[in-house]
């Protein structure tokens, strides 16, 4: 059995917000768009209070905060075209 990490956990905040979304407009980038920023707010957070995001396998504080930044900002340009 894999190992059951916190990161994993955590990945239900962004899921659910793109139900949660999904319930108000029908627009799959819209949806996309704003999955994509909140998961960037998860690992945003936990790049700075744990440093790791094991479920991706980025072990390193670097690592997870560049890749929060790439999502958040990947997230607001698709979702404000």
């Amino acid at each position: 059995m894999k190992k059951l990490y916190p990161s994993t956990i955590s990945l239900l905040y962004p899921i659910v917000a793109m139900i949660y979304i999904a319930t108000k407009t029908s627009e799959v980038p819209v949806i996309f768009a704003y999955g994509l920023s909140q998961l960037g707010y998860v690992m945003f957070f936990a790049g700075v209070y744990k440093g790791t995001f094991l479920v991706f396998k980025l072990d390193k504080r670097r690592q997870v905060l560049s890749v929060a930044i790439i999502l958040m900002v990947s997230g607001f340009v698709l979702f404000n075209p």
